[in-house]
């Protein structure tokens, strides 16, 4: 991990591990549903990396950089297999909204604005890390991003059920 992966991993677990090491992981099932991680090469033709998740209450969108999963035990010869608590995590990438730009669609007449399609911030490689519990991931999105801009569009699947 990284110095800001890391810090991210601190700050989701409110206390300083006393071992870095972690079992990391380039996709994960959660239901019927199969997220990949952004180092998953194997994927070509679809994003399934970027999500809706919760944060402090309020929905975030981000990209996963890769699954993980922290082993914590008091005993420092642990092998992983004693009764410690072990957390499963998303290191993910923030995209923060955009917060300068209009929406894209509103309507004068019935003052009405799209919800469906968000305006966020393109990550990079200074983008804001959180590791966030995989029980807090809500969805898969679709990320639109445009050559040459700083902005991406994030809107959601608009139906689950129906397969390729």
């Amino acid at each position: 991990m990284t110095g800001s992966e890391f810090e991210a991993l601190v700050k989701a677990l409110n206390y300083v591990p006393t071992s870095t090491t972690v079992k990391m992981f380039q996709r994960i099932r959660v239901g019927t549903a199969i997220y990949h991680s952004a180092e998953y090469k194997r994927v070509t033709s679809r994003n399934s990396y970027t999500v809706l998740y919760m944060e402090n209450g309020i929905l975030q969108v981000g990209q996963v950089k890769f699954y993980f999963q922290h082993h914590f035990c008091e005993n420092t010869n642990c092998n992983g297999r004693c009764t410690g608590t072990t957390s499963n995590f998303a290191m993910v990438m923030k995209m923060p909204r955009e917060t300068e730009h209009p929406p894209i669609v509103r309507d004068p007449i019935t003052k009405a604005t799209e919800f469906h399609l968000t305006l966020v911030k393109a990550p990079s490689r200074e983008s804001d890390f959180v590791a966030v519990p995989l029980s807090n991931i809500s969805k898969k999105c679709i990320f639109i991003h445009l050559n040459d801009c700083a902005t991406a569009y994030v809107t959601y699947f608009p139906n689950r059920w129906e397969r390729d």
